[in-house]
């Protein structure tokens, strides 16, 4: 597990509705997640990324995860 809980995920892309984040692990698994709209965005935190970081799920870097 490369990153503890509390290393937030880096923000990669940004618009007035969205962020992309990116959670550097070891998984050959992408998994893209959605957080309601009641959800705040901080740049920081998604849904689900504390299990990510629990079982190492995360791209290994950004040019694997987006090309």
């Amino acid at each position: 597990m490369d990153e503890s809980p509390q290393t937030p995920a880096a923000l990669v892309y940004e618009n007035d509705f969205s962020q992309v984040l990116h959670l550097k692990g070891n998984s050959a698994f992408l998994l893209v997640t959605f957080n309601a709209l009641s959800t705040k965005a901080d740049g920081k935190r998604f849904w689900g990324d504390d299990f990510c970081r629990k079982v190492g799920l995360g791209a290994p870097n950004e040019e694997l995860a987006w090309g």
